[in-house]
């Protein structure tokens, strides 16, 4: 058994709580205990800093580094990864960096839907994640992506030496145990669908989308009636494009208590119209584990193993997710949960969770230095 320094800035929380994404590094710690291991959780307060200094950090470069011995541990896991920069280079030889994204991909995927003169500056950032990861792969002894595209991404930098590609490695995301409901059964007798915008839909990459999506249902508005609830004060912007949808009953909340209050079974859709990041889209993940149905895009599927699964619709432009809100809408809601539903969704937790703690087993099983 290892005995495990874990470092971040972000508390581990089991239910996202703060609207930082801190359900991943809780789940990874409570793993890591029921594998036997010794965590010792080192929060580290961020502070208020200029944006400057919040940029040189999203890339890893800290003017100061952490003052203590860390030469008793096995490993140490840095979380995200450009907290790195904050340890001291003596000890990352044996660090963990739990990305959990790409920051190339992450930057290349902002700077294709960035215009005007910014595309020049998304451009810089994507040019100096290239060079972050580089630098990062040189010293660590693993970088792990929640992201099987992150990580093929990651192995075709060209800046980043082959023996160190080996380095990258791909732990699938765990579904947040606790914001799932144990067991399926509460099925909503609604005949009308809910369409749910949660997560962070960034306003400066996805406005566009989400108005060329208002267009469309307005075109329709007279002829079916739309309910939506858009949570999150980072999403509140939404919420000026959506009153001028006709039809559309629209309810928004800058926070919700409980998560599976917006979780019920043959009713409520969730809408992750998700067009820049990287990894996995964690709110896709979860509405999939609570057995709802889901509209996103390419983007926001991507490292799910969705194949098979009924309820999930993609669509590759704002049109189409237009389109699939519509199909929805007209469609009845009290009829589309069944056993055979329930079961498909219980099963892809249990495949999801065990890919999950298999791999994360075999990254530490890995020799000490």
């Amino acid at each position: 058994m290892k005995k495990i320094a874990f470092f971040t800035y972000i508390n581990p929380s089991p239910i996202n709580a703060g609207g930082e994404p801190s359900g991943l590094p809780w789940e990874v710690i409570q793993s890591l205990k029921r594998q036997g291991h010794t965590v010792d959780l080192h929060l580290v307060e961020r502070g208020h800093s200029s944006r400057v200094t919040g940029t040189l950090h999203r890339y890893g470069l800290y003017l100061k580094k952490i003052d203590i011995d860390l030469s008793p541990y096995d490993f140490i896991i840095a979380y995200p990864e450009s907290f790195v920069g904050y340890l001291s280079r003596q000890y990352r030889h044996k660090v963990i960096a739990l990305g959990p994204d790409s920051p190339s991909l992450r930057d290349a995927r902002i700077y294709k839907s960035a215009s005007g003169w910014k595309k020049l500056y998304r451009w810089i950032c994507y040019q100096w994640a290239l060079l972050h990861e580089r630098q990062l792969l040189r010293d660590i002894k693993k970088m792990v992506v929640v992201g099987c595209t992150d990580a093929l991404w990651m192995k075709r930098n060209p800046y980043v030496a082959a023996d160190d590609r080996e380095k990258i490695v791909f732990l699938r995301h765990p579904i947040l145990s606790e914001v799932v409901r144990a067991k399926l059964d509460d099925v909503k007798t609604s005949t009308q669908r809910r369409f749910v915008f949660a997560g962070f839909i960034d306003e400066r990459f996805h406005r566009s989308f989400i108005e060329a999506i208002a267009d469309a249902l307005d075109e329709v508005g007279g002829e079916v009636k739309l309910q939506c609830i858009v949570l999150g004060k980072a999403n509140r912007w939404m919420t000026e494009v959506f009153r001028r949808v006709r039809g559309c009953d629209m309810e928004y909340m800058d926070w919700i208590e409980d998560y599976n209050e917006v979780c019920m079974l043959g009713q409520d859709v969730h809408c992750l119209p998700i067009v820049t990041g990287a990894g996995t889209k964690n709110r896709t993940l979860t509405a999939i584990a609570n057995g709802l149905e889901v509209v996103t895009t390419p983007m926001g599927i991507e490292n799910i193993m969705y194949k098979g699964l009924k309820g999930v619709y993609i669509a590759s432009s704002a049109r189409q997710f237009a389109e699939k809100i519509l199909y929805l809408c007209h469609s009845g809601a009290s009829n589309t949960v069944s056993e055979s539903w329930i079961k498909e969704r219980m099963a892809f937790r249990a495949r999801t969770t065990r890919a999950y703690e298999e791999k994360l087993d075999e990254i530490m099983r890995d020799k000490a230095e």
